[in-house]
């Protein structure tokens, strides 16, 4: 058999083989964050690769794959019954800054220079060391950071404003195809889906991706970059018929003669105006 035949059979029966390899070790080894999931990751791709090429032969690449494999499970076993394992094989956190002070011996034993430090930090859009309260590398070599409390975004809560849970918007179209899934975790269907595309003059066809938040928005991205389509309106349409209802209302009371109705008008607007109120954070 030609090398290059060889070299393409083998190539494809190992590709074969690494997929189930991948499979059995599972997503956090394909993730690879720590050194050694990324070294030995790096060991098990240069043993396939030389068994493709003949760099090693069929039978001592194969035995030094799987060897390397089982001894790969066999260090994952330990590692999730170990922490003594898992510190030694991965490391463990290192603080590198608490109340807000750098600490020198903790930096250097990361072997993190103090250059290295700052660029991490402006990796993060933090420019002053004098922001950080709290920071933390993590034993990938991520560093966490948790600033000071007047440097913190501000949230709802410190607005004392009660804010709902956010829910992950579902997917519904992609690549110009109709996702039935997504449609069906909202309640949704297709008929209300082609009615939403024709307010916006859009065909299923030309959606490359196509979402609907919690609050029934729908959000397109087209094909055609160059097209422009209407801003979501659900929320402010909603609004805008809650005000209407409640100037129609208005309306009606001053209207009328009869002092029951002109009272029942007046608790309906009352009403629809509390709830204007309420529903002001959210139709936003």
């Amino acid at each position: 058999m030609p090398v290059a035949l060889q070299v393409i059979v083998k190539s494809f029966f190992l590709f074969i083989g690494l997929v189930f390899l991948v499979r059995i070790l599972g997503r956090r080894w394909v993730h690879g964050r720590t050194g050694w999931e990324r070294l030995s990751g790096i060991v098990l791709a240069f043993l396939i690769a030389g068994t493709a090429v003949n760099l090693f032969s069929l039978q001592a690449g194969i035995f030094s794959i799987l060897t390397w494999f089982f001894l790969l499970l066999l260090t994952n076993f330990l590692m999730e019954r170990s922490k003594a394992i898992r510190d030694l094989l991965v490391g463990k956190e290192v603080v590198v800054v608490q109340h807000g002070k750098v600490l020198e011996d903790h930096l250097k034993e990361t072997g993190m220079t103090p250059e290295d430090f700052l660029r991490e930090l402006r990796t993060k859009q933090i420019f002053q060391v004098a922001d950080v309260e709290f920071a933390v590398m993590e034993s990938d070599g991520e560093i966490n950071v948790l600033l000071k409390s007047d440097k913190r975004p501000i949230t709802p809560i410190d607005l004392g404003v009660h804010a709902e849970a956010a829910t992950a918007p579902q997917t519904v179209l992609l690549d110009g195809k109709v996702l039935d899934e997504g449609l069906g975790n909202l309640g949704l269907s297709r008929d209300w889906l082609k009615t939403e595309l024709e307010k916006i003059g859009v065909l299923p066809e030309n959606v490359l991706i196509g979402q609907v938040d919690a609050s029934g928005d729908l959000y397109v991205d087209l094909f055609d970059d160059a097209v422009q389509i209407p801003a979501p309106s659900t929320r402010r349409l909603l609004e805008a018929q809650l005000q209407s209802v409640e100037a129609d209302l208005l309306t009606y009371e001053l209207e009328t003669k009869d002092q029951k109705a002109k009272d029942l008008y007046k608790r309906g607007r009352e009403e629809i105006k509390t709830i204007l109120k309420e529903l002001k954070p959210y139709l936003k």
